[in-house]
C-alpha cells in the first residue's frame, strides 16, 4: 500500500529529520496497524462445505483419518488464524507491515495470486481487499496526525 502524504515537506522542516518524522506519526501508524488487524481477523459466515467423495481413495483416507483423530466431523473452527494477524512499524517508523503468522495464511487471506480456491469462493478477507477497503481511513488517519504536528 502506498499512501502519498501532503505536507510531509512542513512537517520535515519543523521536526529536521524524517527519523523525528516517524516518531511524530507513531500514534498514527500504530492506529492504522490495528484498524488493518482488525479488518483482516473477521471471519467469513460458516458454510455447508460437505462434499460427495469424488474417489474412493478420498472416502477411505476421510475415514482412516476420522479414526485416527486426525479430522473432527463436524469440523470447529478455532480461530487461529485471526489471532496470528499482527503489524510491525519500522524504517523509522515510516513503514507499516501488516502480515499473519501462521503458515497457511497466504493460502487463506493471501493475496489473488496466493490464495487457495476454496477460500476464494467463501469470501475470505485479503490483503488486497484490506488495502482496498480501508485505503482511505488510513490516508485520513496518516493526514490528521500531518496537521497535528504542523499546527503544534
Amino acid at each position: 500500500m502506498t499512501i502519498r502524504l501532503e505536507g510531509l515537506d512542513k512537517v520535515l522542516e519543523k521536526l529536521g529529520s524524517i527519523e523525528k518524522v516517524g516518531q511524530a506519526l507513531r500514534p498514527e501508524m500504530e492506529m492504522s496497524g490495528k484498524l488493518l488487524v482488525a479488518y483482516l481477523k473477521i471471519y467469513p459466515p460458516k458454510t455447508n462445505t460437505s462434499q460427495p467423495f469424488k474417489t474412493l481413495k478420498q472416502r477411505r483416507f476421510f475415514f482412516y483419518a476420522l479414526k485416527a483423530g486426525i479430522i473432527e466431523v463436524p469440523y470447529r473452527r478455532r480461530n487461529q488464524l485471526s489471532k496470528d494477524w499482527t503489524y510491525v512499524i519500522e524504517n523509522n517508523g515510516t513503514l507499516l507491515r501488516v502480515g499473519n503468522n501462521m503458515q497457511y495464511g497466504p493460502l487463506v487471506q493471501g493475496d489473488s495470486s496466493q490464495q487457495a480456491l476454496f477460500h476464494r469462493r467463501n469470501n475470505w478477507r485479503t490483503i488486497t481487499s484490506a488495502r482496498d477497503e480501508k485505503f482511505d481511513d488510513v490516508k485520513r488517519t496518516l493526514e490528521s496526525g500531518i496537521r497535528r504536528i504542523i499546527n503544534e
